[in-house]
């Protein structure tokens, strides 16, 4: 069976499987044959996926076709029916990276909350405001060792010290202004 691919937005082919190994065709690209009714992913086609993966027994071999001239037929295939299709879902079974690369490669650092736990410390609330800080003072050391979870977790331990060193603050504040006011209405 010869199928269509997405090649940059646009349709093309139609190839045989053995080319589309050849092209290097992932499992998560769009095909495309005559009798389907639409778009689907290459290993969800029971050829194309023996293809990518390997058949059951060991036997079936994919060889690449020598190059040749192909002739055009005169009755040209139908055009396959294309419309833009939404990002694919990953398999669980198909790797979400290249090789080598792992999840925590992906991620970005987190902020590590220096600046304001600094900040809090010196007009808010001492004690809290020192512990903020020393939990961001942890970020950039665990995130370039590569301990990205706990860079995360330091970074939200600091956040958390901080806005409770701003909370105290405010809270002190309030009842300190409660309390003048209570003053001030009692001696009237």
């Amino acid at each position: 069976m010869k199928y269509f691919i997405v090649e940059n937005g646009a349709p093309a082919g139609p190839f045989s499987v053995a080319d589309l190994m050849v092209r290097c065709l992932r499992p998560t690209d769009l095909v495309w044959a005559e009798g389907m009714t639409d778009w689907t992913r290459a290993d969800s086609v029971e050829e194309i996926r023996q293809a990518l993966y390997g058949p059951k027994d060991e036997s079936f071999v994919v060889t690449p076709p020598v190059p040749h001239v192909v002739e055009v037929p005169i009755d040209t295939p139908p055009t396959p029916p294309f419309h833009s299709a939404p990002e694919p879902t990953p398999v669980d079974d198909e790797p979400k990276y290249a090789p080598g690369e792992t999840y925590h490669d992906h991620l970005i650092k987190p902020d590590n909350w220096l600046a304001p736990a600094i900040i809090a410390t010196i007009l808010c609330c001492l004690p809290f405001g020192i512990v903020g800080i020393v939990y961001a003072s942890k970020v950039n050391t665990l995130w370039t060792t590569g301990r990205r979870q706990e860079a995360y977790e330091a970074a939200a331990s600091a956040k958390k010290w901080t806005l409770i060193s701003v909370g105290v603050y405010v809270g002190v504040m309030l009842m300190y202004m409660f309390l003048v006011a209570i003053g001030v209405m009692s001696s009237l």
